[in-house]
């Protein structure tokens, strides 16, 4: 279930299930003795192309797999234990080593209105508001024309933004997720 690989607080811990059967949950019994239960979500890898304007195309590659994430925030020693249909399949346990990570961010326990992280360290936010990727409209091959469609500079754009976000002390910045590139609905409520 888990490979054994240096767990620190606060790393993601991804735990897929390309190859073989998942478990429809997995219970992470903490060293303060309290249970998170985690249920899986379908990953689907994808393939990101771009054409020669810089414009990309996202498609799938391979099939989706049942896939679980966790975070660990104490230190010490977990117990992983997975379950299908109730029944115990699996468990693991994995020691949680200290980290330079401060952890999340959240109203602060000493004066509340401020940030501060989980270990006590106060937070600044310093950030910018990046809530649209906008379309561009394409040429149409002639001079100064324009097509009827339009395409995303998309992944590689957010990543020039956060890169030099990163280099001017930005550490917050504000996506909406529901304009069209970014937008987690479909068509058919439930369904994202």
């Amino acid at each position: 279930m888990l490979k054994n690989e240096n767990i620190t607080c606060y790393k993601r811990l991804n735990i897929d299930f390309k190859n073989e059967e998942a478990p429809d949950r997995i219970e992470f019994i903490r060293p303060d003795h309290c249970v998170d239960v985690v249920y899986p979500f379908m990953y689907q890898p994808i393939n990101i192309l771009y054409d020669e304007h810089g414009y990309e195309t996202v498609s799938e590659n391979g099939n989706a797999y049942p896939c679980f994430r966790y975070t660990p925030d104490i230190c010490g020693e977990y117990k992983a234990v997975a379950y299908k249909a109730n029944q115990k399949i699996d468990d693991t346990t994995f020691n949680v080593l200290p980290s330079d990570n401060h952890g999340y961010v959240s109203v602060s326990k000493k004066d509340n209105k401020y940030f501060a992280y989980t270990d006590k360290t106060p937070f600044f936010s310093i950030g910018i508001n990046l809530a649209m990727c906008r379309p561009i409209q394409l040429t149409d091959h002639t001079e100064f024309g324009l097509s009827e469609n339009f395409a995303y500079l998309g992944l590689r754009k957010y990543e020039l933004w956060f890169k030099r976000c990163s280099e001017y002390g930005v550490n917050t910045v504000r996506i909406w997720l529901g304009q069209n590139y970014l937008n987690p609905d479909t068509e058919n409520t439930y369904e994202f």
